[in-house]
């Protein structure tokens, strides 16, 4: 498993291998006794937030880690959390998706410790670009204690990512790897950590912890997923740009502490769902079906 995290670029933040695995903060090289570890990666910072507390936009308590979805120019896109009645521990909220427009993941840890964030966007993890299942032992980013990180793109290399951009479907990073399983869902667990142990990473594990290239692939065949995808909205492999990372030893919990979900629709679905008011008159003679209001429709070939 491989861990990246991010700092600012002027500083350099150093985890000193001792028992008590002391963080050490300077302005000057990495000692090379670090680098022969072969343990950190160093990558381009965005900025860190100084110690405060705060609250969950989706919950009326305290939470460690605060998300926002933003654009390029640092604003927040419109979110509408959904009423949390039976998941612990899990917040889900719709999305506004506007197209063809980058988007990132700015996220702040408001605790005292560092964390580990497995972030997966339309079901692909994006360090590895492979499946996720939000589990402990998948690639992750480390947050560490009341920093702020910003996460914008597909990790290629130690030193690239592919920014993300809202798109159609059929446009979509995962979609070019035939996995719609979670498209539209923009997923991040939170994972404490476990006293730390020491494990030397071998070259072999490198060269497959980072996302491939989206494959080109044809679905002209498959009328129903293209039908599907005039619709839906997907995040694209975009534009090349630099984030150097480096590698740190973190030993996550098993189970994750939170988990945070984003539903991001376009603005005329989100209408049709009545997540947002958008004006549109009900129709007095004719009611809404029962399959959208919820229910299971019935097959498109068969009567009531």
């Amino acid at each position: 498993m491989f861990l990246y995290r991010l700092t600012r670029t002027n500083d350099l933040y150093v985890y000193k291998m001792s028992t008590t695995h002391v963080i050490q903060k300077g302005k000057s090289m990495m000692n090379t006794q670090f680098l022969k570890l072969g343990l950190l990666w160093v990558t381009l910072a965005t900025s860190v937030a100084a110690p405060s507390m705060a609250l969950s936009k989706f919950a009326g308590n305290y939470q460690s880690i605060e998300i926002d979805v933003v654009k390029d120019n640092g604003d927040s896109f419109a979110i509408y959390p959904v009423t949390q009645r039976y998941l612990k521990n899990e917040y889900r909220a719709y999305l506004e998706a506007l197209k063809d427009e980058n988007y990132a993941l700015r996220i702040r840890n408001h605790s005292n410790q560092r964390l580990g964030l497995v972030i997966a966007v339309d079901g692909r993890n994006i360090i590895s670009g492979k499946k996720s299942h939000l589990k402990h032992h998948e690639n992750m980013y480390i947050l560490d204690s009341y920093q702020t990180q910003t996460y914008s793109g597909w990790r290629t290399s130690s030193n690239d990512i592919h920014r993300f951009y809202f798109t159609d479907m059929d446009e979509s990073y995962a979609h070019a790897f035939g996995d719609d399983t979670a498209m539209g869902v923009i997923a991040v667990a939170i994972f404490q950590e476990n006293k730390p142990k020491l494990r030397v990473f071998k070259q072999k594990e490198r060269a497959k912890s980072r996302a491939p290239a989206a494959p080109g692939r044809s679905f002209e065949n498959d009328s129903s997923t293209a039908d599907q995808a005039e619709s839906e909205a997907g995040t694209g492999f975009g534009k090349h740009t630099s984030s150097p990372a480096y590698r740190v030893h973190f030993n996550p919990q098993r189970i994750a502490q939170t988990k945070y979900f984003y539903k991001y629709e376009w603005r005329e679905v989100l209408c049709q769902k009545q997540i947002i008011d958008c004006g549109l008159r009900k129709n007095r003679f004719w009611p809404q079906d029962d399959y959208e209001l919820g229910f299971a429709p019935y097959p498109p070939n068969q009567l009531r």
